[in-house]
């Protein structure tokens, strides 16, 4: 067991109450060949790696004859001004880079090169005045999440002693913590868990599935003639498969919950059968993936999930938590209604709330510039708070659900 706060809660030297901004998604990561592909799609992301072993914050490309450090120096720089500008005006001048404590949240796979390499472009940016600074701290993911997640707690009632649960779905991995706030207001982290695959699961099924739609044979020939294609191929699907309608009205279905379909294109794949025989055979570049079938390619991901929270949750049980206050859902699954709709069908008696989408969480979490944030407050327990009238049937549209 061990205290977060003394590793990752950051000090109120900036005397503000967090202000985060739009930064890096999966910031950089050394990835394996058979991933080397683009990030998924999110908004500012408009450009492709093309480096076979990197991605870098947005899909930017790294410039020729600059090194991944100087590029995200570059990055952070920028941002620093902008953040000593809003503070400053905010705290009339009080606010220097001397007493800002940074917090950089990287992917929870992060390796000790990546940490080693945010590091060294926090010193290029001025951030630290050396690259083993204490002023910064770097937090996995699910920590950050847990951060914030106890920052605005008061919103959400959570009391002293009371456990809570972070689950955090890349597409790299599956990361769960539980977590639990003592008398002195610091968080414990009771337990965490890592496991791999995560949503690439489902990446690995779409291949699948398209081979069996266009046949093993062209397929695999049309992977031998342009193999290049593949990282295009699966940065279109993950481009899709992110676009869930987030309103009525946005060509999504009746139940509101999947689009009917999304048409995925396969690149050079005419170019291929042309070459091949002059184009005879009755082959598409593009097809279109149902609204069930995606369900399908989805289902070992999601079952892989619901069964680690249930086993967590039966632990916790078994403890003496005999319900969790919250269930907190972060990361790519949490962005689409059946994933929800999936957990709160399954653990909706056995928690408080589960709640997703938490304020700026996602953009907290895939990784932005996070300072200035204030000390965790007192939690009233149960006895001091027994005369207020309870919250617990008021729902926030789009950020939980009781």
């Amino acid at each position: 067991m061990q205290l977060l706060s003394t590793q990752y809660r950051l000090k109120r030297d900036a005397g503000g109450s967090g202000l985060y901004l739009e930064g890096f998604n999966d910031i950089l990561e050394d990835t394996p060949p058979e991933y080397a592909v683009s990030p998924p799609h999110s908004p500012g992301n408009h450009h492709r790696v093309r480096q076979r072993d990197t991605r870098l914050a947005g899909g930017v490309e790294i410039p020729p004859g600059l090194t991944v450090e100087c590029v995200l120096g570059d990055y952070l720089r920028g941002m620093v001004g902008q953040v000593l500008s809003v503070m400053d005006t905010r705290h009339q001048g009080e606010v220097t880079l001397a007493n800002v404590q940074w917090c950089i949240v990287v992917p929870s796979e992060a390796t000790d090169q990546t940490r080693s390499r945010m590091r060294q472009a926090a010193c290029l940016a001025g951030m630290i005045p050396e690259v083993d600074s204490d002023r910064l701290a770097l937090a996995p993911e699910p920590i950050a999440a847990a951060l914030h997640f106890t920052i605005h707690c008061h919103r959400y009632r959570l009391y002293r002693d009371e456990a809570f649960i972070v689950v955090d779905t890349s597409e790299e991995t599956i990361n769960l913590t539980v977590h639990k706030v003592t008398p002195g207001g610091n968080e414990l982290q009771l337990a965490s868990e890592c496991a791999a695959p995560g949503c690439s699961l489902a990446d690995r099924e779409f291949l699948q599935y398209v081979r069996g739609c266009i046949g093993a044979e062209h397929y695999d020939r049309w992977l031998e003639y342009y193999p290049e294609e593949l990282p295009e191929l699966i940065s279109s699907w993950r481009h899709m498969k992110y676009l869930v309608p987030d309103a009525p009205g946005d060509d999504e279905s009746s139940d509101g919950i999947w689009p009917d379909s999304i048409t995925v294109h396969m690149p050079r794949m005419m170019e291929y059968v042309v070459e091949e025989d002059g184009g005879g055979r009755d082959i598409y570049d593009e097809f279109e993936v149902s609204r069930v079938q995606m369900q399908r390619l989805f289902e070992p991901v999601v079952e892989k999930v619901l069964t680690l929270i249930d086993t967590h949750l039966t632990a916790l049980a078994e403890q003496g938590e005999t319900q969790v206050r919250a269930l907190v859902l972060t990361g790519d699954l949490a962005r689409w209604d059946y994933f929800v709709t999936r957990v709160w069908d399954r653990f909706r008696h056995r928690v408080r709330r589960i709640f997703w989408e938490i304020l700026k969480g996602r953009v907290l979490m895939s990784g932005a510039v996070f300072y200035g944030c204030p000390a965790l407050a007192n939690f009233p327990t149960r006895e001091e708070s027994a005369s207020e009238t309870s919250t617990d049937s008021e729902t926030e549209s789009g950020s939980e659900s009781d």
